[in-house]
């Protein structure tokens, strides 16, 4: 977990993935509990209240979905809320995240999971971490919960016997796990980016070490995530579209996602002066001055 490599000057550490769903959620033991798996089985249709298997199973791992929801918006809200105080002593010295128009590749991601973090003994300023990296951690942990939404989404559509309630289960074992900041951050790393052959034959990248934003870049490409944030909220999706294709992003169903990898990439693009100038003049045809 990447929260073992955390030490916080001056303050409590951070959790590397939000609170697991309990009893006093959802009033029962786990998600689906004991019984509700045997009760999915049964025979008697009274134990799940006059339900059909897939019925019962839909409003169990809704409940259990919707407690997870809740569960992730409590734990970005605090990861927001840990951006004020003291410096963050981070036993890291590179990041490798360059990668970020990376993120959401798939299959790939698996691959990056032993790479997310390289080397070791550097003191990051805890507002550079929340200011440059949180935005994007979050909008990574958003990707995974949304590709396990869309596998449980389209399970629930499936029959009982093609899809059981422990089937349903697990996937949203993995959900409640896809807000791991360890996770979150090998999904941005360059590692993504190479092919299995290249991975085989051991190919090291050179590591793309983080350095801050200055305040000028900083100021516009925040405007530029304004306009986006502000374009995903009004679901302007033939917008987000125009805009996806203006920086080689795939236009996807999900626009979750695909408002997701936007962000990763405009984070990629404007790290200074010359990217940033690249970045206002690929996308001023969509979002106008910036």
């Amino acid at each position: 977990m990447l929260v073992a490599g955390l030490a916080l000057a001056g303050c409590a550490g951070l959790n590397g993935v939000q609170e697991q769903v309990s009893e006093k959620d959802v009033a029962v033991t786990s998600c689906p509990s004991p019984d509700q798996l045997t009760n999915f089985a049964s025979a008697d249709v009274s134990k799940r209240n006059g339900l059909a298997p897939a019925d019962y199973r839909n409003a169990v791992i809704g409940a259990c979905i919707t407690a997870a929801n809740q569960k992730f918006t409590e734990y970005t809200s605090h990861l927001r809320w840990e951006s004020t105080g003291t410096d963050l002593g981070v036993g890291l010295s590179v990041l490798t995240l360059a990668g970020l128009g990376a993120v959401g590749n798939g299959a790939k991601n698996a691959a990056a999971a032993t790479q997310g973090l390289l080397g070791a003994g550097a003191l990051i300023n805890k507002d550079v971490f929340y200011d440059k990296t949180l935005p994007a951690i979050i909008s990574a942990m958003n990707i995974n919960r949304n590709l396990v939404l869309q596998k449980i989404s389209k399970g629930l559509r499936e029959s009982a016997e093609d899809y059981t309630l422990n089937d349903a289960g697990q996937d949203f074992w993995t959900l409640q796990n896809a807000s791991n900041i360890d996770s979150a951050i090998a999904q941005m790393t360059n590692v993504t980016k190479q092919t299995e052959d290249s991975l085989a034959t051991n190919i090291e990248l050179p590591p793309i070490h983080f350095t801050p934003v200055d305040n000028s870049t900083l100021a516009r490409r925040n405007a530029v995530l304004a306009k986006i944030d502000a374009i995903h909220a009004a679901q302007n999706w033939a917008t987000l579209d125009q805009l996806a294709t203006a920086l080689s992003v795939a236009i996807i169903a999900n626009k979750d996602v695909e408002y997701g990898q936007i962000k990763g990439k405009v984070l990629a693009i404007a790290t200074g002066p010359t990217g940033m100038d690249g970045l206002a003049t690929t996308v001023q045809p969509v979002l106008g001055a910036v």
